[in-house]
């Protein structure tokens, strides 16, 4: 079975062509005006690639590009969006749950922030941390209690994001969960927040089928992206693919008990406003 995707339209206008050139020229110039935030291995490359297809299927640009939203959103005359962990960066030297600040570069720009259950976003963080940057060794039970990784971590992250939360032009929430449960619906939302509000059904459904994690999962096996982020550490090793499980509450198939009660009894421990109020009942 081939990768859904699509070849650029060869029929394009040659002014649009030369049009999307130039407006990408241009973007590289220019800071973004607004980013798509998350803490890491918050789901935010199947978002990516969702949002990549239907700029793809805009300007004509190959589904190559698919997760170059810089240039995407320069090309489709959009205002210019990176994507950032905004902090949360689990690489080495990764800084202790209490010793993150807010960058500035953030004040005034419009964000779209990623969240996730913190359960499947830690174990998750953990195989990337384990097995794509080796970045951590030791158990997952030591990764969660771990102050520059762990569920402290991500608590910290969260709280530092929403007590900022006025210092921006704009603040859009999405849930992984949400995206899982009705994808059209929220890629929709998304795309409106970016400045693209009239997607149609068809460009939607198209986006969320090329993003199916079987289908990413075969472009990242033959590397058909052009991001080295979208690349397996060890092709033969499931864990070691970027794009790993996507499931809601996997979690359970690495966690022990006493690891769920830590990160349970920590969230109780250190109110986290934006877990409390998208996630009451977990």
């Amino acid at each position: 079975m081939k990768p859904h995707g699509h070849s650029p339209d060869r029929d394009f206008p040659v002014a649009q062509r030369l049009r999307t050139g130039t407006r990408i020229l241009l973007g590289a110039m220019r800071p973004p005006a607004q980013y798509g935030v998350s803490y890491p291995k918050s789901g935010r490359t199947w978002l990516r690639a969702m949002i990549g297809r239907v700029l793809c299927g805009r300007t004509g640009l190959p589904d190559s590009r698919v997760l170059d939203t810089r240039k995407l959103t320069a090309a489709a005359g959009l205002p210019i969006l990176k994507w950032h962990h905004g902090g949360g960066s689990l690489k080495n030297p990764s800084p202790p749950h209490d010793a993150l600040t807010f960058d500035r570069r953030f004040e005034g720009k419009a964000v779209i922030f990623m969240m996730r259950d913190p359960r499947d976003t830690l174990v998750s963080s953990y195989y990337q941390s384990l097995k794509r940057e080796g970045s951590f060794e030791g158990e997952i039970g030591e990764f969660v209690r771990s102050s520059e990784r762990g569920i402290l971590k991500w608590i910290a992250y969260h709280n530092l994001w929403n007590a900022n939360r006025t210092k921006l032009r704009a603040f859009h929430l999405v849930r992984y969960e949400a995206l899982h449960a009705d994808p059209c619906t929220e890629l929709r939302r998304v795309l409106a927040a970016m400045g693209l509000s009239d997607a149609t059904r068809e460009e939607l459904a198209a986006a969320v089928e090329f993003a199916r994690f079987d289908n990413l999962k075969r472009l990242e096996s033959g590397a058909r992206v052009r991001a080295s982020a979208l690349r397996p550490a060890n092709p033969s090793d499931p864990d070691s693919f970027k794009v790993r499980k996507g499931r809601v509450g996997s979690y359970r198939e690495s966690l022990r008990e006493d690891d769920v009660s830590f990160i349970e009894d920590a969230l109780r421990r250190n109110p986290c406003p934006l877990y409390l109020e998208h996630y009451p009942q977990a």
